[in-house]
């Protein structure tokens, strides 16, 4: 019997002929990924305080074809923005030397425009709820899955702890993504991503609505007791 994460693959067998397949999406642990206060020694640890909007990215650095994309236009949007109180971190962890360079290429990228005290860096952080919960919308507006899970759990773990997510309209996400839960826009567009991150920042309102709606969400499919039984009941067959 074959078990698939998405909907998406279990089709895609289908359509080879393959017909003992059951879609069980990963379980997440909603007791350890919940909405919690803000970490503040985190957020100070990243040069930033209580007064600002955090834009957390916790994607990569040389996959996902995000990073050029977010330079570009973060650049764009502090320099017309110099007052903003918004503040963006890469939240991207170091796995090679080529993660490295870039890395450096970036930082070099908002020195020559000026723009250090908007932006933050955190290459590694053992506990990611506090991340979620510290920031007040999670970016993931990546052009590419090449090399990543078919279902990111940096999505689905940012809905548990009820903080926004803001997704590119890639066909991989259509399956867990929608208005009532998230801002998706046009993959690759910066101005899209930007403007986005601006009206959530304008609309506490709208940030209210879609985390109690992502989180709930995560409880009817993502709930790790429920993916251990549908688990259960498979082996149980056979």
């Amino acid at each position: 019997h074959l078990v698939v994460y998405t909907d998406r693959t279990k089709q895609s067998l289908f359509d080879l002929g393959l017909t003992n397949v059951t879609r069980i999406y990963p379980g997440i642990d909603l007791d350890h990924y919940q909405p919690k206060a803000k970490n503040m020694n985190f957020i100070h640890s990243l040069g930033f305080d209580e007064s600002h909007f955090l834009v957390m990215y916790p994607g990569e650095y040389t996959r996902l074809g995000a990073t050029d994309m977010l330079v570009d236009a973060l650049i764009t949007f502090f320099q017309s923005n110099p007052d903003t109180n918004i503040r963006f971190v890469f939240a991207n962890r170091i796995k090679n030397e080529a993660d490295q360079k870039k890395k450096l290429t970036v930082q070099q990228a908002f020195q020559k425009a000026g723009l250090e005290k908007f932006i933050g860096y955190s290459d590694t952080v053992p506990d990611m709820p506090s991340l979620y919960n510290s920031a007040d919308v999670i970016a993931f507006p990546v052009l590419d899955l090449n090399g990543k899970l078919d279902v990111p759990l940096i999505i689905i773990e940012a809905y548990a702890c009820g903080t926004p997510v803001i997704l590119s309209d890639l066909n991989q996400f259509a399956e867990f993504s929608n208005p009532k839960i998230c801002v998706s826009i046009e993959a690759g567009s910066g101005a899209k991503f930007t403007e986005s991150m601006a009206y959530l920042k304008d609309n506490p309102a709208e940030c209210e609505r879609l985390s109690q709606n992502a989180r709930r969400y995560v409880e009817e499919h993502f709930d790790l007791k429920n993916t251990a039984r549908q688990y259960e009941e498979i082996y149980s067959q056979l």
